[in-house]
């Protein structure tokens, strides 16, 4: 029998929230936000940690203000934020599908 794990929903909320976003949109692992700029991503191994990815259409000065930002809401709220990979999104060719690509 395999042994389910919760991952920290309630904590990423609050700190979506606290940063002025809303949730669009939770898939598998990932969570959108009301804003393409940025997504969160569940470690599927450490279930408390929480990735944070940019879109690499993100503005430099941008992701510069809100890394320092993000990291500070998510110690307040206990919620083990890493840095991960950048992310584009593209639309899958002859459907309405949004396929998310991480780089390395």
């Amino acid at each position: 029998m395999s042994e389910t794990r919760l991952v920290p929903m309630g904590k990423l909320l609050n700190l979506i929230e606290t940063a002025g976003y809303k949730m669009e949109y939770h898939f598998d692992d990932l969570v959108f936000i009301d804003n393409t700029s940025l997504l969160f991503r569940f470690d599927l191994e450490d279930y408390e940690t929480v990735h944070l990815h940019f879109n690499t259409e993100c503005e430099a000065t941008a992701v510069v203000k809100l890394i320092p930002f993000l990291m500070g809401l998510a110690q307040d709220e206990k919620l083990p934020l890493k840095l991960g990979s950048d992310f584009i999104l593209r639309q899958k060719v002859g459907t309405e599908e949004i396929e998310v690509i991480f780089g390395n």
